[in-house]
């Protein structure tokens, strides 16, 4: 049997843009003769076995990239040929051979097999960042007429077994299993950062835990005559939801904070900061590290990050330890560049830090809609309100009425307090982050004391009792929210 992968150029590669596959041979790793798979990096200089030289433009380039596999994933089973602007592997083989580990620079490259077993309609990108709390389905086949009896869809954590529509295809929506894989401490947050002022490390913490799953998934289908078709693809999902109409396209190779993004941008995003209370946000990247650039002062500061998600701390709530120590920030705007290296490229991120001074008022904390956490304080002029009921009456009609006291005793009642809180006039680009409150499943309320570390005790959490909310009036280009917060119930003496 003769199985052809196809490498093809959509455009010239970038310096440092990379590329890989994996193959399996009947379940075994298939590796060539000097190197265990295809692993591929465009430098200045050709660099044995992983670095390409970039040519000057996209013909050499590709004529780079054929030489090098040649000599450097050489395989007698393996032969390479040109087609176009493609480099075709053709292998030579018995048994089951998968193509799998896909990675590609995003719009440059893409590796697809040509005589797949398995067909996914649409093709199944293996670089989009996937949103687990929308649907996701996938739909694949084998081709007409081969009378599949049944397929398995496998991952850790899932095995899931299908059965064949009358066009002989697979229908599978992900979104029920990886919602529940991915979500592996409920929403709750357990961030208690403490930071040193000149430590780069101790403002970075790794957030993969309940924000960012990755998987591989194997598809099988059971043909006649004990004939398997498979097909392995590494997926990658983030905790992240969003609506018809106002849905963006992810990608694995991109960098991310996990804020909405401002109106009408694919590279814009607004945070507000207070001072003297805990503040972070959350970021997405590949990249080992990730460089902040205040584009007023033009200061930078590095950061590592370990891990794709990863959150960062401004502030633990101290006034003498914050990132200012490394990025100092002016009071109002503040627009930071977001890099993957020194070198400043279209791929960067801006985000619109808006730092405040301290005020007083109420300070919330929510799970946003990307599976990061958003942070405001509502104003001061906040009102408590407190309901008690009672919990009932045990009989003590046990007395003669010239001795009696009473007939019943009291059980004792529950209570519990709702706050009223309010936000000033909000711009159009304060009020994509706060209306996300009525989404989240999670909300805190902070209970600490400003300009002091923040402690486990710092946060309580609370629930939202306001069940709707004008978001835009058409007449009043600003909008102010008013809500009512639910604290948890106070204990009482009970019977």
């Amino acid at each position: 049997m003769t199985r052809t992968i196809e490498i093809k150029f959509l455009a010239q590669p970038q310096l440092n843009d990379t590329f890989s596959y994996k193959l399996s041979l009947n379940g075994a790793p298939f590796t060539y003769v000097t190197t265990p798979f295809v692993n591929k990096q465009y430098l200045t200089v050709n660099s044995a076995p992983s670095g390409i030289k970039l040519g000057a433009d996209l013909t050499q380039t590709i004529s780079n990239t054929f030489n090098d596999l040649n000599d450097h994933n050489y395989h007698p089973a393996v032969s390479y040929s040109l087609s176009g602007n493609s480099i075709l592997a053709t292998i030579t083989y018995t048994g089951t051979l998968t193509l799998y580990d896909v990675v590609v620079p995003s719009g440059i490259m893409a590796i697809g097999d040509l005589n797949s077993d398995i067909f996914f309609d649409g093709g199944i990108n293996t670089q989009t960042l996937r949103k687990a709390y929308n649907n996701d389905i996938i739909v694949f086949g084998a081709g007409p007429g081969t009378e599949p009896l049944h397929a398995t869809v496998e991952a850790a954590g899932m095995n899931i077994r299908l059965f064949p529509d009358p066009a002989e295809k697979f229908t599978i929506n992900m979104k029920p299993y990886i919602s529940t894989l991915i979500n592996t401490r409920y929403f709750e947050d357990r961030l208690l950062p403490w930071l040193d002022a000149v430590s780069p490390s101790t403002y970075v913490y790794r957030s993969n835990n309940g924000c960012y799953l990755e998987l591989e998934v194997k598809f099988t289908i059971a043909l006649p005559n004990n004939q398997l078709a498979q097909a392995i693809h590494n997926l990658a999902w983030f905790a992240g939801v969003e609506q018809p109409g106002y849905s963006n396209s992810f990608s694995r190779n991109e960098l991310y904070v996990l804020t909405p993004f401002s109106a009408e941008t694919a590279n814009r995003y607004y945070i507000k900061y207070w001072q003297g209370y805990p503040f972070d946000f959350t970021l997405y990247s590949t990249s080992l590290s990730v460089m902040f650039k205040n584009t007023a002062n033009l200061l930078s500061q590095s950061f590592d990050t370990e891990e794709q998600v990863s959150r960062i701390v401004l502030s633990d709530g101290r006034t003498d330890e914050t990132i200012e120590n490394l990025l100092p920030l002016a009071t109002g705007y503040n627009i930071i560049r977001l890099m993957r290296s020194s070198a400043e490229t279209e791929a960067d991120k801006f985000l619109v830090l808006d730092k405040v001074p301290f005020n007083k008022g109420v300070y919330l904390k929510w799970l946003n809609k990307y599976g990061g956490y958003s942070y405001w304080l509502f104003e001061n002029t906040y009102t408590i309100d407190r309901s008690t009921k009672q919990l009932g009456e045990l009989d003590r009609d046990n007395a003669n009425v010239e001795t009696m006291k009473t007939r019943t005793i009291g059980m004792g009642k529950t209570s519990q307090d709702s706050i009223k809180i309010i936000t000033e006039l909000l711009e159009p680009h304060e009020r994509d982050i706060v209306e996300g409150l009525l989404d989240s499943p999670k909300i805190y309320l902070f209970a600490g004391k400003p300009f002091s570390r923040v402690e486990a005790a710092s946060w309580i959490e609370v629930s939202l009792k306001t069940t709707s909310a004008r978001l835009k009036n058409a007449r009043q280009p600003l909008t102010s929210f008013s809500f009512d917060i639910e604290l948890p119930e106070r204990y009482t003496q009970t019977l």
